[in-house]
């Protein structure tokens, strides 16, 4: 087991941001405007910044495999076409010379 520390988050330098999640059962962009005072009441020196929903953090995060699993696709099939063209094409050589 890799041995763990505790640092408390008042002392800890490398801190740039905290991040809090909230779940609802509604649309979380509705909880936007109650959680600033909230926020806030508990942690008066903290700036609220950007809000986003946890299906946009998602999206963001795998957006790039999916454009290369798109992207792959999109090769696989142009390789397979042409496969399918150079086959047809050897073919209807073959069939000329008669071979």
């Amino acid at each position: 087991m890799p041995k763990q520390t505790y640092e408390p988050l008042g002392q800890a330098s490398a801190m740039q941001s905290m991040e809090i999640a909230l779940l609802t059962t509604g649309d979380p962009a509705s909880l936007a405007v109650p959680a600033r005072p909230a926020v806030r009441s508990l942690y008066p020196q903290q700036a609220v910044g950007d809000m986003t929903t946890m299906q946009a953090v998602v999206n963001r995060s795998t957006a790039p495999r999916q454009f290369d699993m798109a992207l792959f696709a999109v090769f696989g099939a142009a390789s397979l076409l042409l496969s399918r063209l150079v086959e047809s094409l050897l073919f209807d050589v073959g069939a000329r010379d008669g071979s």
